[in-house]
């Protein structure tokens, strides 16, 4: 658990413009970051061990704050050159807010460095179902504002779409990828939503589904984009980050953001005047032996391990919430079962190595 955080998740404010209902960060601060605090917290990563790191504006809408997002952005490249970093950045916006101004700038930044993910669940119907205009009118349509802003931006084709596969939608899957990727982006990764219990039937829908959209990557009509099947709480990923919140002060990672904001006070690991990252590994550390508690240690020897990890989002989550961690642990084992033996048989893979997603196409199964 000794490791020296490699990406930091910068959440510049925890309001949204939209107000989506699977949406995990609980909006309970009113806190929003000024560019003096985000220069502060780039200085302090920056000063830790390592000369490749990634920063990722993904917990919040960047785009509700142009004029910070813009000196963040141009302040992290720069400083990062000036101290032979490698650096890479990651934003994700759901489109609202993508206006001329904004992708003027954007296109202007070099690709090798940059990627812009865009949230958007499939067609109007599928789109609208889930995501409202916080504010509106049940009858507005984020869907329609949000493609019209990327219609008008000239390079989709390195977009990649972020999409969320709720229950009442997994049926209309493969009809929505083939909606997505016909307007001309490149890339897309489907997540179920994890936060919910999937029944048998809806499971098994989502398996179909998956499989018709895996054969259209692999020789049908999207052969040659890159598809991603993945799951939100996955991965040994979670050691590598650190969290700058609305508030100015870090956290362990974004998997506090669902919590109330009193309870977050317990993953806190210092400011960006003083990171605390012996806290942050000592937190990790009991957390995942919290998890291995709970779970029965099923985790340690489960073959798709490597994929998945160890669920620590899904504990703190269910333990503070006072939800059934069983039954939730129980949906978050079949459900990765589903996305990694569907991720073993895509051919166009650059998430994880060849070797174990070919295991993983065997048929195996998950705890």
């Amino acid at each position: 658990m000794d490791k020296i955080p490699s990406q930091m998740d910068i959440c510049f404010s925890e309001k949204c413009n939209l107000d989506c209902d699977y949406c995990f960060v609980n909006k309970t601060s009113t806190d929003v970051l000024d560019f003096p605090t985000v220069k502060a917290a780039v200085d302090a990563f920056f000063a830790l061990e390592g000369k490749s790191k990634t920063i990722t504006f993904t917990t919040s809408e960047p785009f509700l704050y142009p004029d910070l997002f813009r000196d963040s952005v141009t302040y992290i490249f720069g400083t990062g050159e000036e101290l032979g970093i490698d650096i890479r950045i990651v934003a994700t916006t759901n489109g609202a807010r993508f206006d001329a101004r904004m992708r003027e700038f954007v296109v202007a930044l070099d690709p090798a460095k940059f990627t812009l993910n865009f949230s958007l669940d499939g067609n109007r119907k599928s789109h609208d179902a889930h995501r409202k205009f916080r504010g509106g009118k049940k009858t507005d349509s984020t869907f329609d504002t949000a493609i019209a802003n990327f219609a008008a931006y000239p390079r989709r084709d390195l977009v990649r779409v972020i999409t969320t596969i709720t229950p009442s939608e997994a049926g209309l899957l493969s009809e929505n990828v083939d909606f997505i990727m016909s307007q001309g982006f490149g890339n897309i990764d489907l997540f179920p939503q994890m936060f919910a219990i999937w029944g048998e039937e809806e499971r098994n829908t989502l398996d179909r589904e998956l499989k018709k959209v895996v054969r259209n990557f692999n020789d049908g009509p999207w052969a040659g984009r890159n598809l991603r099947l993945l799951n939100r709480l996955w991965g040994d990923t979670h050691y590598a980050k650190i969290l700058l919140g609305s508030d100015g002060k870090f956290y362990l990672f974004e998997w506090v953001l669902p919590l109330q904001y009193e309870d977050r006070h317990a993953y806190e690991i210092g400011s960006p005047h003083d990171l605390n990252v012996g806290k942050r590994n000592a937190l990790f550390a009991f957390l995942f032996g919290k998890t291995a508690a709970k779970n029965g240690g099923v985790c340690a020897s489960c073959e798709f391990r490597p994929f998945c990890a160890d669920p620590i989002p899904m504990y703190m989550w269910a333990t503070h919430r006072k939800m059934d961690f069983d039954a939730y642990f129980a949906n978050f084992c079949r459900m990765s079962a589903i996305m990694i033996r569907n991720s073993g048989t895509v051919e166009r893979k650059n998430v994880l190595d060849v070797e174990k997603w070919g295991k993983a196409a065997k048929g195996n199964t998950a705890g």
